[in-house]
Parts: C-alpha cells; sequence; structure tokens
C-alpha cells in the first residue's frame, strides 16, 4: 500500500458512520430534551429565561472521530432586557469579557412579569452591578441536583428497549450527564451560555465576518489565569457556528483536522493539547490560505498542519482566533511542551519517510494514530 492510500484507509476508520451517528444522536435528543425540560419544571426562573440548546464542538462539525458517543451542547440563557447588558472587556485577561447587568435588573424589577427571576439574579450580582460567573454555575448545579431526586434518573433509550441510568458530574464549566445503558454509554457536557448578535456587541479584536448571515457569539461563565481581582467575572468570548462556518467545504481540511486529533490521542495521554488548540490552528492557516490549498492530499496536508503544531509549540503559542493577544498555551508546563514537541518531531518525521517510500506497511502508519490504548513511547518512534 502506498502511503496515501494508507492515510486515506485511517481516516475512513476513524470517522464516524452515517449508520452510528444517527443513532447516537436519537439517543442524545432524548437525554438533553429530558435534562433541560425536568430543569424547567424545578425551577420557574430557569424555564423563563432558558432560551434552547445548541450543539458545539467537534460533533457539530462532523470531526467527531471514532465512537460519536460524546456530546457538547450550549443551553442557552437570555435574561429579559438583555439588550440592555453592558458588555466590557476585560482588560487582564484577552478572549474574555464582563457582564455589566444593573440595568435589566432594574428594569426586572419594574415588571410583575420578571419580578421572580429580578429576586434570583440580583444575588448573582457585585455592587457594581456584574455577573458572577461562580453564582450562576452554582444555580444550575443545584437546579440539576434537585431535578434528579425529583424526577429519578432513569430514562429509555429512542427505541425503548434499553434503559440509560444518567449520573451527574460538575466539571469545570460543564454540566456534564453521564449516561449508561447495557448497549451503549454517551457523554454530554452541558455548558451554559448568554447570546448575543454580534453586530452591536462584539468587541473581540478579530472583525466579525461580514458575509455570515446570523452574527451570533456566547458568553460563556469560563474560568481564566491571570490575577485573583475580577476573576469570578469572567465569561469567554465562544462563535462555534462561525467557526463551522469558516472550516466548512474545504476539501481536505477536515480529514487532516480528524487525523491530527487522532495522532494527537496517541501522543497526549495527558490531553494538553485540547481539540480547540488543533482547530485553532486550522483557523489560522485557512485564513492564509485559497481553496486550492486545501485540495491537496490528505498525506501532504496533514504532514504541513503537523509542521504548523510544532511551529507552536516550540515557541509556546497558539494565538485565539479572535483574540491574538490570548495564547491558549500559555498554561502549559515548560517540560510537557518539550516532551511533546519532541514526541510529535518524531512522528512527523515518520511519516515524511513513509511518504517518500513507494510501498509502506499500513500497521506501521496505523500505529501512529489513536487505536491503542497507550501513549506512544519516544523510543519507539
Amino acid at each position: 500500500m502506498n502511503f496515501e492510500g494508507a492515510i486515506s484507509q485511517i481516516d475512513n476508520e476513524i470517522s464516524v458512520k452515517k449508520e452510528d451517528r444517527e443513532s447516537y444522536t436519537k439517543d442524545f435528543d432524548k437525554i438533553r430534551n429530558h435534562l433541560l425540560k425536568i430543569m424547567e419544571l424545578t425551577d420557574e426562573v430557569f424555564k423563563k429565561i432558558y432560551g434552547g440548546p445548541s450543539l458545539f464542538g467537534s460533533f457539530l462539525e462532523n470531526m467527531k472521530i471514532l465512537a460519536p458517543d460524546e456530546f457538547d451542547v450550549h443551553f442557552l440563557l437570555k435574561l429579559p432586557f438583555y439588550e440592555d447588558i453592558v458588555i466590557q472587556k476585560d482588560a487582564l485577561r484577552p478572549g474574555y469579557v464582563k457582564l455589566l447587568i444593573s440595568k435589566p435588573l432594574m428594569r426586572m424589577k419594574q415588571n410583575k412579569d420578571y419580578v421572580m427571576v429580578y429576586e434570583q439574579f440580583n444575588q448573582f450580582v457585585t455592587s457594581s452591578g456584574h455577573l458572577l460567573r461562580c453564582e450562576i454555575q452554582h444555580w444550575l448545579e443545584r437546579i440539576i441536583i434537585k431535578a434528579f431526586r425529583t424526577y429519578g434518573n432513569s430514562l429509555p433509550n429512542y427505541d425503548e428497549t434499553d434503559v440509560y441510568k444518567l449520573i451527574y458530574l460538575k466539571r469545570g464549566t460543564a454540566h456534564t450527564i453521564k449516561a449508561f445503558s447495557q448497549s451503549r454509554n454517551i457523554s454530554i457536557d452541558f455548558v451554559p451560555a448568554f447570546k448575543f448578535n454580534a453586530d452591536k456587541t462584539w468587541l473581540a479584536e478579530r472583525p466579525f465576518p461580514n458575509y455570515v448571515k446570523e452574527k451570533l457569539w456566547f458568553a460563556v461563565p469560563k474560568p481564566s489565569v491571570g490575577p485573583k481581582n475580577g476573576r469570578k467575572l469572567t465569561f469567554s468570548i465562544c462563535v462555534p457556528q462561525t467557526e463551522k462556518h469558516l472550516l466548512m467545504g474545504k476539501y481536505n481540511l477536515k480529514p487532516t483536522l480528524r487525523l491530527m486529533k487522532s495522532m494527537r490521542d496517541r501522543i497526549d495521554s495527558d490531553n494538553c493539547i485540547k481539540s480547540y488548540f488543533i482547530k485553532s490552528i486550522y483557523l489560522h492557516e485557512n485564513e492564509n490560505q485559497d481553496d486550492e490549498f486545501w485540495m491537496q492530499s490528505p498525506g501532504k496536508l496533514l504532514i504541513h498542519m503537523l509542521d504548523r503544531l510544532l511551529f507552536c509549540l516550540e515557541n509556546k503559542s497558539i494565538e485565539f482566533y479572535w483574540c491574538g493577544s490570548m495564547n491558549l498555551l500559555a498554561s502549559l508546563d515548560d517540560c510537557k511542551t518539550i516532551k511533546l514537541t519532541k514526541t510529535f518531531q518524531r512522528v512527523r518525521n515518520r511519516l515524511v519517510m513513509f511518504s517518500e517510500q513507494p510501498y509502506v506497511k499500513y500497521t506501521k502508519i496505523r500505529s501512529l494514530f489513536g487505536y491503542a490504548t497507550k501513549p506512544i513511547k519516544e523510543e519507539l518512534i
């Protein structure tokens, strides 16, 4: 088998099959709808401000690899009179904003339909009227726990042949639901987000693309690095739908991104190189290349994008696409960075060697990707 044939076969093996995607999606839809419904039944304020779900991450972009058993979904929150929210840049944390809701609170207090929302959210602000990220998350956590206690944690799957047991975990930004049944397991990260229109509220360094029809972005209550003072007010800028639009229809871009993620899974057992970091490298490269560039063979593109990743690791810098002054690798340990750089370099050199040979053993190339449970050892590369 030649090199490109092996690369294409690996991409086919790691890509999610249509029938699996459809089957898992049906169960995901049922679990998602069940959770958000019982949250609405449990808390009247949540019911008033809940604005629907919105997928993000690998599943939205059809870049999920292997089993489609992990989902990421924003559940949107929309405060009454949200157009009066003042969005402020966080000067100490590029890529983050603060939400000043004192004016919407005043209007809620004066409107009998929203007094209950006012009483709840008035507890979630500072004396200056800025929304406290942690208080929002604690409130949502209490709602989910109460909902499970009230309505139970069992749910039939979509064809009623099996029953899921649901377990709730609070992990960082996400409210994670682990669903276990006899036939399969599913993990869903529910992440709260406040939705805004970029025409009026966009504060990121990079201009929002004019050709995008729905100019939406989300403010996500996400922890940040930086000074302790003001850290509780941080909401990260998140633009999943537009990022999907920027990368779609780019020929062999998606196959190589899947291959990069699979290679990362094989090398980086500590998950230091997040999927979003890899996606960010592709967003930057896509800006610098025309569509013809992505028509190159997947193997050639993969080596090129590995070079881009290595450049970022050597400089310990991946710029957040929307705010270049935010470095996604800022918190990565130096020793870990050096180790990852060396390992990725060795894998890259091995791929180049294979690409120059008229015939390669498929299993040797396959061993570089995320099929095995153990990470690659340097001495084996």
